[in-house]
C-alpha cells in the first residue's frame, strides 16, 4: 500500500494567537491573514509487512531538511489508533521544497500532507475535516505552529476570522490576480520560542491588525 499527498506552504502576514489552555486543542490556533504558495511538502507513504524491524516506522526527508520528526510521529500515532497495524511497517518520506524555520509553515505542510497520505494508504476513509483536525492537533501539541494548517487546508489568500482546526476555525477568502512573491531568508527562528517569548507583542500588534 502506498500513497502520495501534497500540501502547500503558507505565509502569515499577521496573527493573533489563541493559546488558552482551558480550551480543547481543536479550539486553539490563531486569527490573522496570509496566503498559500505553490511550493510546499510532498509526502509519500509506503506500507509493508514488518519484518523484524525494531521500530514500525522510518521517516526521511529530501530537499530542505528538518531537524525534528515529532509532528510526523504524532500524526502517525493518531492513525495507528484507528486499527490494528502492529504488523505493518510505515516508510514515510517528506520532500520539502521550502526552507525550514523561516515562517513558511513547513511543519503544517508536513502534518497535513502526511495525514492525507496515511488516510489514502490505510484506506481509513476519514472525511477531510477529520484529516485536517489530526494535522492541526499535531502542530499545536508539538508547538510548531497555530493557524497554518487551517490556512493551508483552505488554500489561497485568506483571513482567518475564527481560530481553530478545520471544521471549527473559519476563513474568509480574498480573490487576487496571479502574483509573484520574492522572499529573502536570512536566519531561521524557532516558532515555539517566538510564540513563548513574544506572545504579548504578537497579540498586541496582531490583534489590532485582525480588528482592522
Amino acid at each position: 500500500m502506498e500513497a502520495v499527498a501534497f500540501c502547500p506552504a503558507h505565509i502569515t502576514g499577521f496573527f493573533k494567537a489563541n493559546v488558552d489552555d482551558s480550551q480543547s486543542v481543536e479550539d486553539l490556533g490563531s486569527m490573522g491573514a496570509g496566503f498559500s504558495i505553490k511550493q510546499g511538502v510532498t509526502t509519500k507513504v509506503k506500507i509493508a509487512a514488518k519484518n523484524g524491524q525494531e521500530s514500525n516506522f522510518r521517516i526521511t526527508t529530501s530537499g530542505y531538511q528538518s531537524d525534528k520528526t515529532d509532528v510526523s510521529e504524532f500524526v502517525l500515532n493518531e492513525f495507528l489508533k484507528l486499527g490494528d497495524f502492529s504488523e505493518k511497517f510505515f516508510d514515510i518520506e517528506h520532500k520539502i521544497s521550502i526552507p525550514v524555520g523561516y515562517g513558511l509553515g513547513s511543519s503544517s505542510a508536513v502534518a497535513l500532507s502526511l495525514s492525507f497520505a496515511l488516510d489514502q494508504a490505510l484506506n481509513t476513509k476519514l472525511d477531510k475535516t477529520t484529516i485536517g483536525q489530526i494535522a492541526h492537533n499535531a502542530e499545536v501539541n508539538c508547538k510548531t505552529g497555530l493557524g497554518d494548517v487551517l490556512a493551508s487546508f483552505h488554500g489561497g489568500f485568506e483571513i482567518r476570522v475564527k481560530a481553530g482546526a478545520p471544521g471549527i476555525g473559519d476563513v474568509e477568502k480574498i480573490s487576487t490576480e496571479k502574483i509573484s512573491i520574492i522572499m529573502i531568508c536570512f536566519s531561521p527562528i524557532s516558532t515555539n520560542e517566538f510564540i513563548k517569548e513574544r506572545l504579548s507583542q504578537i497579540n498586541g500588534l496582531g490583534g489590532k491588525m485582525v480588528n482592522r
